[in-house]
Formats: structure tokens, C-alpha cells, sequence
């Protein structure tokens, strides 16, 4: 089956972000942050704090992602209104 409804309800629907520049250089910027603090607080503490921002991200991104969900629906409703002139 070729639908795009069906992959987004089995989980099958996958989309590749480019990656920019700025955010390769910020990663990149990153890396010797957590190092520091790897060696400051412990692989424990960074891990901790890399699950958390993991968590708070999803939340943010699941927000994100269903107010444009919401958006494209209203904008998709609004254009099937029959309106007379």
C-alpha cells in the first residue's frame, strides 16, 4: 500500500531533516561543553541532564508538530468552505 495516511498510522513515515551548516558547527561547539562537564560532574550528572533535555525536547517537538498539524487542518478546511458571492 502506497499512502501516506497508512505510514503515518503503522509509524512507517520517516522524514530526513537536512543538516545546516550553523547546526553541524553548533554540535560541533558542543561536544567539548559536555566534556567539561563530564569531567566537572561525572558521566552520571551528564546523563542525567542528556535525558532530561531529551524528554523536555520530545514534549516540545510533539507540541510543534501538532500545532502545525492543527494549522495545515484549518488552513485545508477554510479552502473546502463553500462561500456565495
Amino acid at each position: 500500500m502506497n499512502s501516506i495516511l497508512y505510514d503515518l498510522f503503522t509509524g512507517r513515515y520517516r522524514t530526513e531533516l537536512p543538516v545546516s551548516q550553523t547546526l553541524q558547527e553548533q554540535y560541533q561547539r558542543l561536544e567539548p561543553m559536555e566534556d567539561k562537564i563530564k569531567e566537572t560532574f561525572g558521566l552520571k550528572f551528564l546523563d542525567q541532564l542528556n535525558q532530561l533535555h531529551e524528554e523536555i525536547d520530545q514534549q516540545h517537538d510533539y507540541a510543534s508538530f501538532r500545532s502545525g498539524f492543527l494549522l495545515g487542518t484549518r488552513m485545508m478546511l477554510e479552502a473546502l468552505e463553500v462561500k456565495s458571492f
